[in-house]
């Protein structure tokens, strides 16, 4: 939630014009301040994504724990080792995925150095993140939904399709929603700072 407002703060900083202190006492151009602000944007959301993960994670491994007094040990070990490397594997990337945003925007911003121009190739892997993203994301999910579904009378205490719901939403709409906003963005001619806003 802090770090959508803190994006979206930005995006109407963009729109107006209006510029934070510590940007504007900086030595860059108009343009490179609404550059600099898309890529806080950008590391924002990488940074809730992450949590995001972590909570998906906290999830799964919250709801093996609860049926673990229904498994056999065999059992447990396969549903763990599922979950583990989906959901680890989710994890990772998006905090690499953070990593990478916060190394672009400070290093812009502190040491006024824009990685894409200064180190040959490094902005050439951001699809790459991003494709990772959503493999994993996928992959995490669906072993989730598979613990879920075959382990749903062992859970119904437990009460997880809330839970798994209001997170699979989360997750969700932080991958789709840049896909989804092309379509209208293109259909009213929305600056990227508007597309983002809405």
């Amino acid at each position: 939630g802090i770090m959508s407002s803190k994006s979206i703060i930005r995006m109407w900083s963009v729109k107006t014009g209006t510029f934070d202190n510590s940007l504007q006492s900086q030595p860059f151009t108009c343009d490179e301040l609404i550059d600099l602000e898309f890529q806080f944007y950008e590391a924002n959301f990488a940074v809730a994504e992450a949590y995001e993960a972590f909570c998906l994670s906290l999830f799964g491994f919250l709801a093996i724990n609860y049926i673990q007094k229904h498994l056999e040990d065999d059992a447990l070990r396969s549903m763990r080792r599922l979950l583990f490397n989906g959901v680890t594997a989710f994890v990772v990337v998006t905090l690499v995925s953070s990593i990478y945003r916060l190394a672009l925007s400070w290093s812009q911003f502190r040491l006024h150095v824009d990685l894409c121009l200064a180190v040959s190739g490094f902005c050439t892997i951001a699809p790459m993140i991003k494709g990772a993203n959503i493999v994993t994301s996928g992959t995490a999910i669906g072993n989730l939904l598979v613990i879920e579904h075959s382990m749903h009378s062992w859970l119904t205490d437990f009460k997880p399709t809330l839970k798994f719901w209001g997170i699979k939403l989360l997750v969700m709409l932080a991958f789709w929603m840049d896909l989804v906003m092309i379509i209208p963005s293109r259909a009213f001619s929305w600056t990227p700072a508007t597309t983002k806003l809405v």
